[in-house]
């Protein structure tokens, strides 16, 4: 494990979408990655380890986040508002810990930006309008 500094995030708002935002549980400095600062998130399962987590899977002999889950979309999410390259994927299971560093996935969030677009301004906003 190497040696990163760690620090606390609170709520971050997309600069050009303010209807968007996001809360990742911290940004972290890793001197040898380009850009150095990333974002964490951090899950804690009630589990013995990480492998008997459902939302991991093994391919090509390594373990990773499944991208079909909801924790993935949650973290390309976070990439998108705060406009970070990557994110420290961090399971802190009772007897072990799994890390994955996840990077920007430009396609996925094109998708994601367009579904809380149309969310947002289709389905959200004309019931909360209509409730005035």
């Amino acid at each position: 494990m190497k040696n990163l500094n760690l620090s606390q995030c609170g709520l971050v708002i997309h600069p050009d979408a303010s209807w968007l935002g996001a809360s990742p549980d911290g940004l972290v400095y890793d001197p040898l990655e380009r850009p150095t600062f990333g974002l964490v998130e951090m899950k804690c399962p009630n589990a013995q380890s990480y492998i008997d987590c459902s939302y991991l899977t093994v391919q090509q002999g390594r373990r990773k986040l499944k991208e079909s889950h909801a924790y993935y979309w949650q973290v390309q999410g976070q990439l998108l508002v705060t406009g970070m390259k990557w994110c420290d994927f961090v399971v802190f299971a009772n007897d072990d810990m799994f890390v994955q560093r996840i990077y920007r996935d430009e396609t996925v969030l094109s998708k994601l930006k367009q579904k809380c677009d149309l969310f947002f301004f289709y389905t959200y906003l004309p019931k909360y309008l209509s409730l005035n």
